[in-house]
């Protein structure tokens, strides 16, 4: 009868000791988790940042070239008339 009590108290132990290890182990966890998601949203801000800059460089170029190209070349405006055939009534 000693040995049952040996081995079921033995059995709560380390069942005991296991709960403590991987409860131990859940701070770790958490903070790994946290950590990405901090680097993931860091990324998504950075994703958003370069997007706004790549569109206002594209917008400067494209302003820089039409500038550009109104100095070098005057505008002249063509006007069209169209024919106006008589009408018979």
């Amino acid at each position: 009868m000693v040995s049952f009590g040996d081995r079921t108290a033995a059995i709560f132990q380390g069942a005991y000791d296991a709960a403590v290890a991987i409860w131990s182990s859940l701070p770790a966890a958490i903070g790994d988790f946290a950590f990405q998601a901090a680097n993931g949203l860091i990324s998504g801000v950075e994703a958003m940042l370069n997007g706004v800059v790549t569109r206002i460089n594209t917008f400067a170029d494209r302003r820089l070239k039409l500038d550009q190209s109104r100095t070098a070349v005057p505008l002249t405006a063509t006007i069209i008339m169209p024919l106006v055939s008589p009408s018979t009534s």
